[in-house]
């Protein structure tokens, strides 16, 4: 699964979950770097809690990709302590 797709999945999963909450649609976004401040925005607004295992599993697979890739040092999040990101789950 490649970054996209996995990010593609995981706002599916938030989307659903916001739309059963709020009785809300969120359209998601053609381009990825939409996607992802979408991502953001819905991990900050969801309350913690648990989402399935296969969820968690590609939002850590998702997360540890980015966190080492070179946009993300570009976007200028801290990824020496290993804390440039925070999961949503």
């Amino acid at each position: 699964m490649t970054q996209q797709e996995r990010l593609r999945y995981l706002l599916e999963g938030l989307v659903a979950e916001y739309k059963e909450k709020y009785n809300e649609h969120i359209d998601i976004p053609v381009s990825e770097e939409e996607q992802f401040t979408l991502f953001r925005a819905l991990c900050n607004i969801r309350p913690a809690g648990a989402m399935s295992a296969e969820w968690m599993k590609i939002e850590d697979e998702y997360l540890n990709t980015l966190r080492t890739s070179d946009i993300f040092v570009a976007r200028g999040y801290n990824t020496s302590s290993g804390k440039g990101y925070s999961q949503c789950s």
